[in-house]
C-alpha cells in the first residue's frame, strides 16, 4: 500500500491541482523543478479565468481528483496481482513439468525462466 510520502512523490502534479495559490507557490518554491514551475504558472492562470470558476465547484474538483486517485491506484493494484497471479501459474506448470520429469533445459525454453530459477523451484518442491 502506498504511504502519503509515496504517492506524493508519485502524482504530486495531481496534488498541485488542490492546491490554493499560496500553497502551490510554496510547494514550488520548496520541491519545484521548471516544469513545476510551468505547472504552477498554468493552473494559477486557469484558476484565475472567470469561465473555469463557474465550470466546478471545489468539491466537485476534490471528487474528480478523488476518483481519479482512485482509479490509479486500482489499475495498480489489477496490475501487480495479474503478474503475482501469472508468476503463480508459471511456478505450478514449473512444478508440474518436473514431477513428469521433463528436461530443465526444455522447462526453461517453454517458461522463459532460467535454468536457476527452474533449480530453485525444484529445491523447493522436494522440501
Amino acid at each position: 500500500m502506498l504511504k502519503n510520502s509515496d504517492i506524493a512523490k508519485k502524482y504530486g502534479h495531481l496534488i498541485m491541482l488542490d492546491l490554493n495559490k499560496e500553497q502551490l507557490k510554496k510547494l514550488v518554491k520548496s520541491k519545484g523543478d521548471w516544469f513545476m514551475k510551468k505547472y504552477q504558472d498554468e493552473v494559477v492562470k486557469i484558476n484565475d479565468e472567470e469561465y473555469f470558476q463557474s465550470y466546478m465547484t471545489r468539491e466537485e474538483d476534490q471528487l474528480v481528483c478523488f476518483n481519479t486517485e482512485k482509479a490509479i491506484a486500482y489499475e495498480e493494484g489489477k496490475s501487480k496481482g495479474e503478474s503475482k497471479g501469472q508468476e503463480k501459474s508459471k511456478i505450478q506448470i514449473v512444478k508440474n513439468m518436473l514431477k513428469e520429469k521433463l528436461n530443465i533445459n526444455l522447462i526453461s525454453k517453454v517458461t522463459g525462466l532460467s535454468n536457476q530459477e527452474i533449480d530453485n523451484i525444484a529445491k523447493n518442491l522436494v522440501k
